[in-house]
């Protein structure tokens, strides 16, 4: 690739995945990518019947005349006072049993405005991983960001002191086509952030597992994810290391 389109895809991956941070690993990855020293690393959801009781009066004198008299006016007042208490009990627990499974769902968890203040891409990079490591967790919550495009995002933001991310790939992606990163392992340290839309992963047991925005996340969830995608708005840390990397940039 010719060297210009090299240094325009460098500046649009720069306003995409930021990582702060340090350290030799650092320094040599910004000049890989042309990058200037003081820059930022640019790394990377039936009613009762009533027969029983004209059956009682039916000895009668006049069988003519009485069966067919008593019958016809008990059994039209009978059903009278039983019908109302049935017609008012069925609206009542019928109705309501099959509409209370949606009023005891969890609502939707709020998010407010990240105080980061942080401006991500509204096309965010893909992030996969065989594992995920994470120490010293400080948080997971749900945050509102801001897009480089005006709109805003829901996210989940995790905060830690140190995560490591074994069989690291990242693709972010710049026109038709983008920069591809791969690395044995990825180490981000002090103050570690990431913002993401949503994690997919695979538990030990096989079975998939998504944690998104739309309800509460349970942070103990994230040490057995395995087999990681998520789509990467950003993430930041003071320090980066990483093993075995290799980069190329790719057309689609």
């Amino acid at each position: 690739m010719r060297a210009g389109a090299r240094t325009s895809l460098v500046a649009a991956l720069a306003a995409g995945i930021l990582v702060f941070g340090g350290g030799a690993a650092h320094a040599s990855v910004r000049t890989d990518l042309g990058c200037t020293s003081g820059g930022f690393l640019a790394f990377f959801d039936a009613a009762p019947c009533p027969g029983d009781e004209p059956v009682e009066t039916a000895p009668a004198t006049d069988p003519a005349t009485d069966p067919t008299t008593e019958p016809s006016t008990e059994p039209s007042t009978a059903p009278a006072p039983t019908d109302p208490a049935t017609a008012e009990e069925a609206p009542t627990t019928p109705g309501d049993e099959a509409t209370a499974p949606p009023a005891t769902s969890e609502p939707v968890p709020d998010a407010p405005a990240d105080p980061a203040g942080m401006v991500f891409t509204p096309k965010p990079a893909i992030l996969t991983a065989g594992t995920l490591g994470i120490s010293g967790l400080r948080s997971l919550e749900i945050v509102t960001v801001d897009l480089a495009d005006g709109s805003t995002m829901r996210a989940l933001k995790i905060t830690a002191d140190r995560v490591v991310i074994g069989g690291f790939g990242l693709d972010v992606p710049s026109g038709d086509g983008g920069l591809q990163t791969d690395a044995s392992t990825l180490t981000v340290e002090g103050n570690a952030t990431i913002w993401t839309p949503s994690i997919t992963a695979i538990l030990a047991d096989g079975v998939e597992h998504v944690i998104d925005t739309l309800s509460t996340p349970d942070p103990a969830a994230l040490g057995s994810l395995l087999r990681l995608r998520l789509p990467l708005l950003g993430m930041t840390a003071d320090s980066v290391a990483y093993t075995d990397t290799d980069q190329a940039v790719h057309e689609d």
